[in-house]
């Protein structure tokens, strides 16, 4: 039996029914036209007029609009996709993972000075390297000081400046802007890095270089190192950057290694899967900033003396320089 008046009141209740997003998305004609299209389609707007309990419960029918003004209301309750990187195991050697946690707890307990935008972050090592002629094996030159400025800024002609063997040798960028990265870590960028491990592994290993021969685990342990070595890292981020390299398989202790110096310490260590090289980080029982690095070309075995030695660093002073070419506490004018 028809009964107008009943069919307007559930249609009014079905209208009540639909939830509207906030804010709506529609116009209230473009939504009346919605209404009025699945009134159509379930009622029947050819044939003569029926009751709703004769097609079907107020239930199915309110499903339906809503199923139909939900279908514009998705970008607002669609959640966002988790971007997360699934957690990952830790595959660094034990004893690795263990020296690695301690220094985690070390530096989160550090203070580190802040870099200013136009602020270099300065490092003076002592360095012994290979002087000896391509093919005709290692030989190792006398120690020397280094000395290097990093820009915090994209400069096209410079990033910064290496101070070596008595001449200033410009990092160049090739005449074109080095934004900062991976490549060219500065204070800005390493501050704006994830403070969880698993998502630091991920950040690192996407931005290799396409082409790049090495695995994405020794990219990533080549880029923590020339981090935590040759930068000021703010204590949270050096923290979790350690944490992270107990993610990368392949990482062992060395329980006796030395600076370029002679100064003692433990080391921790990978071997290049793909070149053979295996690159040491010395650091001091206690201290979460590294002594130095060393590097060795291939042996019979991954033991440090069976490895032949070309090249290690002794890092003696890092602090924030004002200006390039000048020492943390000297003037440019002191110097003329």
């Amino acid at each position: 039996m028809n009964d107008p008046v009943l069919d307007d009141q559930l249609l009014s209740e079905l209208r009540t029914l639909a939830l509207r997003p906030d804010p709506a998305p529609l116009a209230p004609v473009d939504r009346a036209r919605l209404e009025a299209a699945v009134v159509e389609a379930v009622v029947g707007a050819a044939g003569p007029r029926r009751s709703w309990r004769d097609v079907a419960p107020a239930a199915l029918v309110a499903a339906c609009l809503l199923a139909v003004l939900g279908l514009v209301a998705v970008p607002f309750v669609t959640s966002r996709p988790d971007t997360r990187p699934a957690a990952l195991p830790v595959r660094a050697e034990p004893a690795a993972a263990r020296a690695l946690q301690g220094l985690a707890t070390v530096a989160l307990a550090s203070t580190t000075p802040r870099v200013g935008a136009d602020d270099f972050v300065y490092v003076r090592s002592t360095v012994i390297s290979n002087e000896g002629a391509y093919g005709e094996g290692v030989e190792l030159g006398a120690p020397h000081e280094r000395e290097i400025w990093l820009s915090q800024q994209e400069r096209p002609a410079a990033s910064g400046l290496i101070r070596e063997f008595g001449q200033d040798w410009p990092l160049s960028g090739a005449g074109r802007a080095s934004a900062p990265g991976p490549d060219r870590p500065t204070y800005a960028w390493i501050d704006d890095l994830p403070t969880d491990p698993d998502r630091i592994v991920a950040e690192l290993e996407s931005r290799q270089p396409f082409g790049s021969e090495q695995s994405p685990e020794q990219y990533a342990f080549d880029r923590i190192g020339d981090i935590v070595t040759e930068n000021l890292v703010p204590p949270e981020l050096a923290s979790a950057l350690f944490e992270a390299v107990t993610r990368l398989d392949g990482v062992r202790l060395i329980d006796d290694v030395q600076d370029a110096i002679g100064r003692r310490g433990f080391g921790i260590a990978r071997t290049d899967e793909r070149f053979g090289t295996t690159t040491v980080w010395v650091f001091e029982p206690g201290s979460a900033v590294p002594l130095g690095v060393r590097w060795y070309l291939p042996g019979p075995s991954s033991d440090p003396q069976a490895m032949t030695l070309f090249g290690a660093t002794a890092i003696q002073e890092r602090g924030v320089a004002s200006e390039l070419g000048v020492a943390p506490g000297e003037s440019a004018d002191a110097l003329t």
